[in-house]
């Protein structure tokens, strides 16, 4: 049996809490958190396709994610894992998102 959404996405978001240190650099105080878990289809960029950021850099991209629809939102910048069957296959931040009329769409 084929499965629209066989992968699971859970976005992490860094516990909000930091101090500075003796370098001046913010350090994140607690571990990060989960905030959601959805299903998804993750799609491996084989080709080597790439888009540009909004500041014009172009970016490669590792997997366009594929989510139904009503999603969460999830941002550009928030840190995702996906995995398959417990286990991990991608973990990193979304570099871009688009929300279509039948699914929402991050690229990693």
């Amino acid at each position: 049996m084929v499965r629209q959404y066989p992968h699971e996405i859970n976005e992490v978001v860094v516990a909000t809490q930091s101090e500075m240190d003796e370098n001046g650099n913010f350090t994140s105080l607690g571990d990060p958190e989960q905030v959601f878990v959805g299903q998804c289809r993750a799609e491996a960029n084989s080709e080597g396709k790439r888009f540009a950021g909004p500041d014009g850099e172009a970016f490669i991209y590792q997997f366009v994610v594929y989510m139904p629809k009503p999603a969460r939102t999830i941002l550009p910048g928030a840190t995702v894992k996906i995995s398959s069957n417990g286990r991990n296959i991608f973990s990193g931040q979304v570099k871009r998102t688009h929300e279509g009329l039948l699914n929402f769409r991050l690229w990693v």
